[in-house]
């Protein structure tokens, strides 16, 4: 087995099991959110999507033991596509989970699963690695979903790989989950709801690494 696999190996390992013992216990425990991170200034206009305010879900945000929490729906530059876009985030790796999860547990089954490797948010250099997922009801009711776990500059589409990004490292500068669900009318992947949802999870990604990097450089500023 290659180092940098073992290296991994027991960490993923810990979380998981981790994460399965704590499920029974996380509904009774008590959260304080801790410093804002500023969710709430994301901007209503994001180059071309325009966006409205969704009221949160104060027992989901309570449930998941989160600092921040935000929802909103953005239509896409061409007016084509109204889409959802949640944002939640935390310094502790428990209040992040996969959306797969909770879609399943809604009722939707997965008709799709697949890893999104998408271009650099604007000025930045580092590519945007999410999940594209397309989940489907009896009725036919469809979705494409593209999400991404950012901490700073690093993102995935992985639960595991976040989660021990955040345990060795990453709770001091906090993570968040990126989502966003577009409604879908084709009997397969679609190809501009993809597009709308990828277009959004990267200026919503743009906009909480500029808040991480000046953050930082405050950090740095105070102690200079």
């Amino acid at each position: 087995m290659p180092h940098a696999t073992r290296r991994y190996l027991i960490p993923i390992v810990l979380l998981a099991t981790a994460a399965l013992l704590s499920g029974s216990v996380r509904r009774s425990r008590s959260h304080t959110p801790q410093a804002s991170f500023g969710l709430a200034k994301m901007p209503l206009e994001l180059s071309g999507f325009r966006g409205r305010v969704l009221p949160s879900d104060e027992s989901v945000f309570a449930y998941l033991g989160a600092d921040e929490m935000i929802d909103r729906l953005y239509v896409d530059p061409e007016e084509k596509h109204t889409v959802k876009l949640s944002v939640v985030f935390a310094r502790g790796w428990r209040a992040l989970h996969s959306p797969r999860s909770c879609y399943k547990n809604q009722g939707w089954a997965v008709v799709e699963d697949t890893p999104d490797e998408m271009a650099p948010a604007e000025g930045k250099t580092d590519p945007i690695h999410a999940t594209r997922l397309v989940m489907s009801k009896p009725d036919g009711s469809r979705f494409v979903a593209v999400y991404t776990f950012a901490t700073g500059p690093a993102t995935t589409g992985s639960w595991f790989l976040h989660s021990a990004r955040m345990a060795f490292g990453g709770a001091k500068r906090g993570g968040a989950l990126i989502a966003v669900v577009a409604p879908s009318s084709t009997a397969e992947s679609d190809p501009a709801a993809t597009a709308a949802a990828e277009g959004l999870v990267r200026q919503a990604l743009r906009f909480m690494q500029e808040r991480w990097e000046g953050k930082e450089k405050s950090s740095l500023d105070s102690k200079s």
